[in-house]
């Protein structure tokens, strides 16, 4: 889920930039509208894994 989101968080700083390339400030709103969204969803996703990671104590390198 993290990974999906990030990438689109991506996909839409790009698809931003492109309407301000362009001169379409009516999309680049509703784009720039979305991407605080997606980054929330990028956020708390990283910090549930952190915490867990930490509640678990689970370590890859020593399993």
């Amino acid at each position: 889920m993290d990974i999906a989101a990030n990438a689109y968080c991506v996909l839409l700083v790009w698809r931003r930039a492109a309407h301000a390339e362009a001169g379409d400030w009516e999309q680049f709103d509703a784009v720039d509208h979305l991407q605080p969204r997606w980054g929330a969803v990028v956020l708390v996703s990283m910090l549930l894994a952190v915490m867990m990671e930490a509640w678990i104590g689970f370590h890859p390198l020593t399993a």
